[in-house]
């Protein structure tokens, strides 16, 4: 019996898990909330190939953490964002890359002891490095765990980028977006994975507060939505499709945004309007392009600025939407804001 027989046998077994908090929910809700976590196991051979694919690779990269583990460091691994909002509403297609996100927060006093316990002796031997141990003892706690990471996984992947936070924030081609969406002070480090053998390429992301803190930095609640793949308090991982899918952590305003086909930015979280600007010119074309009937949904909370930029956004949008294509092209081809 192959791995798609299993999956369908296992998703029609009377669930585990309990539903009860989808009593605040509106039927509406609970219909979509069961499609799109495939309650009742009815998916393709395509789309379960896909998931394991991910999976597989996400574990993976898990496996090649072990000398991390067996020092005694310990953290949480989270799959986060758009790869997991594309595969929940049927655009796994267009899945890109996918964003691993390292959590150390609920270890920090762990970390902080077994860090100073390793010798630098262990650590060129293990991680093939040439560290001395002024340069060792110089580093924090998050600098090593940084360091340990990246120097493990450039013995076992293509590398094709890394940046700490102040890297990032040095770099003179910054002018370039590129990196901008990085330059977030709950970010410490990324590694970008690019491999040939690898399905999807793999952006390492190393942040230095808990998971859910960080996700609330992101710009749509439609992307806020989390995987944790790697738990070292219970030593586990996920080993199959029907739990990868039924784990996915899916809040509640990210159901309400996609029932509705609706993209809400909170925009009351932002100290002014030029990172909204941002946003909307960016971000939000990115979305957009790959869900183009979702419309946008401002709320500017109890910030007058912010209602403020949201009426004049809006009154734009509307004259936009009044003039003919050839007058939008014009305006298109000379930058006018309309």
């Amino acid at each position: 019996m192959d791995r798609f027989e299993e999956y369908k046998i296992q998703a029609s077994l009377p669930q585990k898990a309990s539903l009860v908090f989808l009593n605040s929910y509106s039927d509406e809700e609970i219909l979509f909330f069961k499609k799109i976590k495939r309650i009742n196991g009815e998916i393709s051979r395509e789309y379960f190939d896909i998931v394991s694919s991910m999976k597989d690779q996400i574990n993976v990269l898990i496996g090649k953490l072990t000398p991390l583990y067996e020092l005694g460091l310990k953290f949480d691994v989270y799959l986060a964002g758009g790869a997991l909002r594309d595969l929940l509403l049927n655009n796994e297609n267009n899945i890109r890359d996918l964003d691993i996100i390292f959590d150390f927060s609920g270890h920090i006093e762990n970390n902080k002891k077994k860090l100073s316990e390793i010798s630098v002796f262990v650590l060129n031997k293990i991680f093939d490095t040439q560290i001395n141990k002024t340069q060792w003892e110089e580093m924090d706690t998050k600098q090593k765990s940084f360091f340990m990471i990246f120097n493990l996984l450039q013995k076992e992947y293509n590398i094709e980028k890394s940046h700490t936070l102040e890297e990032l924030k040095n770099k003179s081609s910054l002018s370039n977006e590129t990196y901008k969406h990085l330059l977030n002070k709950d970010l410490e480090a990324v590694i970008s994975i690019s491999d040939s053998n690898l399905t999807y390429p793999m952006d390492i992301l190393v942040i230095n507060t808990n998971i859910d803190k960080y996700l609330d930095t992101f710009s749509f609640d439609f992307c806020k939505v989390k995987l944790q793949v790697l738990n070292l308090e219970k030593s586990k991982i996920i080993t199959n499709v029907y739990d990868f899918l039924q784990l996915i952590h899916v809040p509640k305003n990210f159901i309400k945004d996609a029932v509705s086909k609706t993209l809400t930015l909170r925009m009351d979280k932002y100290s002014s309007v030029e990172f909204i600007e941002k946003i909307l010119t960016k971000h939000y074309g990115k979305i957009k392009y790959k869900y183009q009937d979702y419309k946008i949904n401002l709320e500017p909370g109890n910030s007058d600025m912010m209602a403020k930029f949201k009426e004049t956004y809006e009154a734009s949008i509307s004259l936009e939407n009044l003039l003919p294509i050839k007058s939008k092209h014009i305006a298109v081809q000379h930058e006018l804001k309309i």
